[in-house]
């Protein structure tokens, strides 16, 4: 049977079986501010939460147990989208920014700039290559997939994932990075 999850002001989220009861199966607590969107993945063994608490929550997608807190927003996270095989979630958020996530690991794996303003609405291409989303700026931006640059386990940027170089040199200077390419 399908389930539905919902979400409101009051900082929870229900997950609910519609078909059987008019009762919800649980409560989900632990946001610190409104809920305001739930997504099942596609697979449907997990829900994203986003919250004006600047964080993303996975739940069990059939029982509604936490799994994680995912944090990296510094202001309100407005809409999630899964990727069609439900192995990342992109999170857009007030701060301008969107952050993908990846689920096997429930770590950022890139954050992707760009606006000038807050993000308020993301989804991802069919094809799952790419990334779509529009915010206060009045720009649609559509970025292509990206990869993630770490140097020790540090996020420091990212690049096209079409695009091929050769890094010849790393500089390191202060908590800053410079590529020479």
């Amino acid at each position: 049977s399908e389930l539905l999850a919902s979400c409101g002001d009051d900082f929870t989220l229900f997950l609910w079986n519609p078909t059987k009861t008019k009762k919800p199966i649980t409560r989900m607590t632990g946001h610190q501010q409104p809920v305001n969107y739930v997504a099942f993945s596609p697979d449907g063994r997990t829900i994203a939460s986003a919250s004006f608490d600047n964080s993303v929550r996975l739940w069990n997608g059939i029982s509604g147990k936490f799994i994680k807190t995912l944090r990296g927003h510094v202001q309100s996270v407005y809409q999630l989208a899964w990727s069609a095989d439900s192995r990342l979630l992109c999170s857009s958020s007030q701060d301008s920014t969107l952050k993908v996530w990846e689920m096997r690991t429930h770590k950022m794996k890139i954050e992707l700039p760009g606006h000038a303003d807050e993000v308020y609405a993301v989804d991802w291409s069919p094809d799952g290559k790419k990334v779509v989303s529009g915010g206060k700026d009045c720009v649609l931006k559509i970025k292509n997939r990206f990869i993630s640059i770490e140097i020790d386990g540090k996020y420091i940027g990212a690049l096209p994932e079409d695009l091929s170089f050769r890094l010849t040199k790393l500089i390191k200077s202060g908590n800053e990075y410079q590529c020479i390419i």
